[in-house]
């Protein structure tokens, strides 16, 4: 428990203090000089709402890039066995990316302060209300894994002992997005007309189909692989019929998204998405 509560601290000291540095200077003196050095947009200019923006996508940025390599290394670390195998940092790992979705409420409303027509409402309350009403599916989206999921992973004996391999692929989905916070923050510097805007488009196209529309797919894989030698009826007899349906309405929406994404990338191709 101590060792939980010092990453939390850590994480939050890490993630607060990167926001408020980012937020105070460094978007304005080092980032934005140095897009218009590269872009010759000497006219650029940020608002008080597009800095904090900025920073609360940076650091979306870097907490994805850290996710990413904790996700690969539970993967190796329970690699021997899909559903017994013990990941150590599996634990350590969720205690991080637990504060961070609480920090990220945080920053959330304050670039909806800026950007939004809520500060308008003279009470805190009356904005809170309005703010939540606005992102209320990403707000619903930390609160239902930091209510179910952090007891799921960070309490093992809940789920038998079992699945540190499963929660890691689960993980893995962060892989894109850091992708997905570069092309924000490309756009946020009009850079989204640029070679690098699309190439960036096209790895997301190629991650998301990896990490994100394939992961449940592979897992079932190398579960059959591993529990029943390839033989995919058994594999699918012996799973609960909920693991099932849970798992082909997820790959429903996932496919959705990734056919968004695709039309996304392809439109800018035919130079039809300079606006979005």
């Amino acid at each position: 428990m101590v060792s939980g509560l010092v990453i939390v601290l850590c994480s939050t000291l890490f993630h607060h203090g990167l926001y408020q540095v980012l937020r105070l200077g460094l978007v304005r003196r080092v980032c934005l000089p140095l897009v218009r050095w590269r872009t010759g947009r000497n006219d650029l200019t940020f608002s008080e709402g597009d800095v904090l923006y900025t920073a609360e996508l940076l650091v979306s940025f870097t907490n994805g890039v850290v996710g990413s390599i904790c996700s690969i290394i539970v993967l190796w670390q329970a690699r021997e066995d899909v559903m017994l195998s013990r990941a150590p940092l599996l634990v350590p790992c969720t205690h991080w990316i637990a504060q961070y979705m609480l920090y990220d409420n945080y920053a959330m409303y304050n670039s909806a302060y800026c950007r939004k027509d809520i500060r308008k409402y003279p009470h805190l309350t009356t904005r809170l209300a309005v703010f939540a009403r606005k992102k209320w599916s990403m707000i619903l989206h930390h609160f239902l894994l930091l209510g179910f999921g952090y007891a799921l992973v960070v309490y093992p004996w809940i789920r038998k002992n079992k699945g540190d391999f499963i929660i890691g692929a689960f993980f893995l989905r962060e892989v894109w997005n850091p992708f997905q916070n570069m092309a924000q923050i490309l756009k946020q510097f009009q850079m989204h007309g640029t070679t690098l805007y699309f190439l960036n488009g096209v790895s997301l196209v190629v991650v998301q189909l990896v990490v994100r529309v394939l992961n449940w797919p592979l897992v079932i894989l190398i579960y059959t692989a591993q529990y029943h030698n390839w033989d995919f009826i058994a594999s699918f007899n012996s799973l609960y019929a909920i693991c099932i349906v849970s798992t082909a309405m997820w790959q429903i929406l996932e496919f959705y998204w990734f056919w968004m994404i695709v039309q996304l990338v392809a439109g800018f191709k035919n130079g039809k998405s300079k606006t979005h």
